[in-house]
């Protein structure tokens, strides 16, 4: 029956009447609570005195009134008044897209708006278990309210029709009435031109059904006509069983449809639900990649060429978008045209993982704000990047086989995290962590220091067990553990730090069941497994592929070069490539996120000027007359770490170590005559070199047995050098050196980590780091008679330096530099903490990377090793559908 204007059903006011449909008349309404337009389907009487109908109806539109997506109609409410049983929804305005269809096909970039949001509406319905059964342009709507955006209608309510249906059959039998069908020449009426094959023959469905009318709608909207057109319904639907659809021509004469929509709308209109996209979040991702790409001419976009491949630009999002679009259009196939896709984040992220199922990127950047390494996740076909709280230091994430879980490192700790957030909890300790591995048969297999084995522990926690052993003759660290698909072996990395350049380790396979463990081949970076049998490394910045046999451990051919601009950080033996299960990998290419530039900050946070260019720079130090200043930086070419000293007036650096070993973590001498320096092969050494070019270097003292020696500070008469020293993976300690008979003795060690020991001007009092109270703390004690401890940090501190007369002593907390006074007498009375500035330091990747800032003797100014974020971020790069034996 119909309803008059001001009839009432419960709060609903019915203003007038819209339209009808198949289920019944729909009316504008006001809802007097809220005081909102909505709009009021009454359901006929026929519908409604079917019990068994009504009861599926109302559990349906509950299930989907859960949804909450911008692309399905929203529903509010469901009621029932004097027999009238009636559902309230979101009032559109607009015109449903059968309407705008009869004016003729729509241009292909609105199309694939439209699409998109069709698609992505269908995707979280399915992954809600209820299916549509019924997609076609008369349950699509083109609402003028949200700027044209679309949305489904009647999803899961409109045609139930088997007994078995519920909001969580996935496989409901969809059987077309004869109404539906038609019988009359000529006409096509009802769902028919938009069935599947298998809603044709009354088989069960799922949601890949609708994927198949997807398919048809989307060819209308691009042509015009429709995919699946005869004289009657039954030939239609012969039609769609045993047909392909006519090629398809744009309704304009002035242009044709690109050959990428083209794919998408065929693959979609598969007869074999097998051979279709598997989800609409996969056609999704497709669909978002087309629409960074030309889709407005009659001709594949222009590639270009690179190392023998070729390669699309694309927006980030696409890009992404595209990379992990894991269904049956981006699975390899026999046939399937590899692929490689250029992409850039809107970050520069680093650290990068890809899920098994290939669904999530996991990555590390700085926060914004913070400065503060965090870990992110894009889930793809979403519009953002999430960053997940509580992950503040984080560093190389890894999976778990089933892509619900992510581990990771924060300094101290191995954790675990849901990828969409929640409490991260501890898995196992690991004093500074250098890379892990999430295996099926139920281990996590890591490397917990920079220096020694890799350990096993299940998921949930517990005891570590070791796996490997280093030998302490050769070997300094095994890391970047990767399990192969059986869960038990893999592969890892072992360095060689006699080597510097390309060649500089090996990789190695082993098992979590021995320790046993043999060489695969020469690598300079950790490696991931290709499931098509190979293993993708770095030598030098060329990214390797090599067949490989998983269950033997062994190559079985000649690597090849799959570019030769891979991102190596080469101070951790790390390359950014990862793969997905789905065998789609992903690497970055370029250096954006490791330079950093020398700025001078006043007090007040206020950059006062820079000092030379951005580099590959960490550890600065201001001579004593603060005329110079010297850091350690990498050579991109040759992965060379030496010392520089650049001229502060004029801000040339000059290099003054050249020996091919890791020269890093400069300090001065007290008089200014000598840089001191560590340095690392199979031993740790300090050295000491005159500040000019062309000076020579003179070992002053070295760790036989894998320690390393890191100097921090002269005493006020020059006679002796504390320095940090860590011995493999055990605790670190602070010593003394004298200078004149070189002879070293602990100062400060125990079941605690002490380091970064600075001695005052005047040679009384050591400020030290130590993380005593389970986080780092800056302290002061008596020198060179160790007496008293005196806490000068209140909430974590690092990186402690004196102001010249003694009275101020500066730390960092997190990326904000403190100041404390300082009052030295027979004793020590500390300030409050005071904050000054905050800025976003260059983060600290290998263990020499220490030193993020210096101070200038009065204290006024500071020298800070700056983050700087590249005007344009290096793009990442994709390769799908990978045929490895196609390189050369």
């Amino acid at each position: 029956m119909s309803l008059t204007p001001g009839t009432k059903l419960g709060p609903y006011q019915v203003v007038a009447a819209v339209g009808a449909g198949g289920m019944g008349e729909v009316y504008r309404a006001k809802d007097t609570r809220l005081g909102r337009d909505v709009a009021v389907k009454v359901v006929t009487a026929a519908f409604a005195s079917d019990p068994e109908r009504l009861r599926r109806f109302e559990q349906e539109a509950r299930a989907v009134a859960t949804l909450n997506h911008p692309n399905i109609l929203s529903i509010y409410d469901l009621g029932t008044q004097d027999g009238i049983s009636y559902i309230v929804t979101e009032l559109l305005d607009g015109q449903p897209l059968r309407q705008r269809l009869q004016q003729g096909a729509i241009p292909q970039r609105k199309a694939i708006e439209y699409a998109l949001g069709i698609a992505n509406g269908l995707a979280t319905a399915h992954e809600h278990g209820i299916v549509h059964r019924d997609l076609k342009p008369e349950n699509l709507f083109i609402n003028t309210n949200s700027d044209n955006q679309i949305k489904i209608l009647d999803f899961g309510l409109a045609k139930v029709r088997a007994a078995s249906a519920s909001a969580s059959d996935s496989a409901a039998t969809f059987t077309p009435s004869m109404a539906e069908v038609g019988t009359s020449a000529g006409t096509v009426m009802g769902s028919v031109g938009y069935m599947s094959p298998e809603q044709v023959r009354g088989e069960k469905v799922d949601h890949r059904s609708d994927i198949f009318s997807f398919g048809a709608v989307l060819y209308e909207m691009l042509t015009g006509n429709r995919a699946f057109q005869r004289d009657t319904g039954a030939e239609t639907m012969t039609a769609i069983l045993k047909d392909d659809p006519p090629e398809m021509v744009a309704g304009s004469s002035s242009a044709m449809i690109s050959p990428g929509l083209q794919r998408i709308v065929n693959h979609c209109l598969e007869k074999n639900p097998g051979e279709r996209f598997q989800s609409a979040r996969d056609l999704g991702f497709a669909l978002q990649a087309l629409s960074g790409s030309d889709v407005s001419g009659s001709k594949v976009p222009p590639v270009t060429s690179s190392s023998s491949r070729f390669r699309r630009a694309l927006p980030w999002m696409a890009g992404l978008a595209l990379l992990f679009a894991v269904g049956g259009w981006l699975r390899p196939r026999p046939s399937a045209e590899e692929m490689h896709f250029t992409v850039s984040l809107p970050v520069a992220a680093r650290d990068i993982a890809l899920s098994p199922n290939g669904r999530t990127l996991a990555f590390v950047a700085q926060d914004e704000k913070t400065g503060r390494s965090m870990l992110f996740v894009h889930a793809i076909g979403s519009q953002k990047i999430d960053q997940l709280a509580g992950t503040e230091g984080a560093s190389y994430p890894f999976w778990s086989p089933d892509s619900k879980q992510i581990a990771f490192f924060t300094p101290g700790k191995l954790l675990r995290i849901a990828p969409d957030g929640g409490t991260a909890r501890t898995v196992a300790p690991a004093q500074l962590g250098r890379g892990g591995t999430w295996g099926s048969a139920g281990y996590i297999l890591f490397a917990p220091a920079p220096a020694g084995g890799l350990y096993k522990v299940r998921p949930e926690g517990g005891t570590p067990e070791q796996v490997t052993k280093v030998d302490s003759s050769r070997e300094y660290t095994h890391r970047w553990p990767y399990f192969l698909p059986d869960g038990k072996h893999f592969i890892f990395f072992v360095p060689d730090l006699t080597v510097v350049g390309e060649g500089v380790g090996e990789l190695y396979f082993g098992s979590v069941d021995s320790a046993e463990f043999r060489r695969v081949e020469t690598a300079d970076s950790n490696a991931s497994y290709l499931p098509a049998g190979y293993i993708l490394y770095a030598r030098g910045n060329k990214l390797m592929v090599q067949p490989f046999d998983a269950k033997a451990g062994t190559t079985t051919g000649q690597p090849a070069m799959l570019t030769q601009n891979l991102q190596v950080v080469a101070t951790v033996f790390r390359a950014e490539l990862t793969a997905a299960a789905n065998g789609t990998a992903m690497f970055s290419t370029g250096d954006s996120w490791q330079r950093s530039q020398l700025t001078w900050f006043d007090r007040n946070g206020k950059v006062t000027g820079v000092v030379g260019e951005p580099l590959y720079q960490n550890n600065p130090s201001i001579s004593p007359g603060g005329d110079r200043i010297a850091v350690d930086a990498i050579d991109s070419s040759t992965f060379n770490t030496d010392v520089y000293v650049y001229d502060v007036q004029s801000g040339n650096p000059t290099r003054i170590t050249f020996l091919p070993v890791e020269d890093t973590l400069p300090i001065w001498s007290h008089d200014g005559k000598y840089l001191y320096y560590s340095w690392i092969s199979i031993t740790n050494h300090l050295s000491r070199i005159p500040p000019n070019s062309g000076g020579t270097q003179e070992e002053v003292t070295a760790e036989t047995n894998l320690g390393r020696i890191d100097p921090n500070s002269f005493s006020s008469d020059g006679t002796s050098l504390v320095y940090s020293f860590r011995k493999n993976a055990n605790r670190a300690s602070i010593w003394s050196l004298h200078l004149a008979d070189r002879k070293a003795a602990p100062i400060l060690e125990g079941n605690h980590d002490f380091f970064n020991g600075m001695i005052s001007p005047d040679g009384h009092w050591l400020a030290y780091v130590s993380n005593e109270s389970g986080r780092d703390e800056i302290y002061v004690t008596s020198y060179p008679g160790i007496q008293g401890k005196w806490q000068v940090s209140r909430d974590g501190g690092e990186e402690p330096r004196w102001r010249g007369d003694g009275k101020e002593i500066f730390f960092l907390n997190a990326n904000t530099v403190m100041a404390v006074q300082m009052m030295l007498g027979e004793g020590v009375n500390v300030g409050v903490p005071q904050s000054l500035f905050s800025t976003q330091f260059r983060e600290h990747i290998s263990v020499s990377d220490q030193n993020s800032y210096d101070v200038s003797k009065d204290g006024q100014r500071f020298l800070v090793n700056r983050y700087v974020k590249p005007k344009q971020i290096p793009p990442m790069e994709i390769v799908l559908n990978f045929d490895p034996k196609q390189l050369k």
